[in-house]
């Protein structure tokens, strides 16, 4: 005799492990739960230092220092980090839109969104165009003292 199960899988809760919610959020639905804000300190201090060596190298024709200020230059450009307003913990740019804490799961699941003013794209945009801005305003002032 034949007994059939139809489409759903059988299930014994005496033998079976339990069946859970993924644990995991999808990235896309992180970020509107997110309060993230974006920290470039330490990228600018690599570019500071990094311009430094470079302008030093140029006018002691060193160029060993030359190639590592340039080096130096290229590894501080990805040094943006973040920090979490919820938890307080601070990470790479690059992995915040993986950041679930506690309070991001519990709002998540809430369906509440994180009431972040700006998003964490929009603020690395925005800190880009200022040192941009910062950069081009000091050139300026610096070739008018010339």
């Amino acid at each position: 005799m034949r007994v059939d199960a139809g489409s759903a899988p059988l299930h014994d809760p005496d033998l079976d492990f339990p069946r859970r919610a993924p644990a995991t959020i999808p990235a896309e639905h992180l970020r509107v739960h997110q309060r993230l804000v974006v920290d470039p300190l330490l990228s600018i201090l690599g570019c500071v230092v990094a311009g430094l060596l470079i302008r030093h190298a140029l006018e002691t024709r060193n160029l060993p220092l030359f190639v590592a200020a340039v080096g130096l230059l290229a590894v501080s450009l990805p040094l943006f980090r973040f920090h979490c307003r919820d938890c307080g913990v601070a990470g790479w740019f690059l992995k915040a839109r993986f950041h679930a804490c506690e309070s991001i799961v519990h709002r998540y699941r809430l369906g509440e969104p994180g009431h972040a003013l700006v998003g964490v794209g929009t603020q690395l945009f925005i800190w880009i165009y200022a040192l941009i801005t910062l950069v081009v305003v000091a050139s300026i002032f610096a070739l008018g003292r010339l």
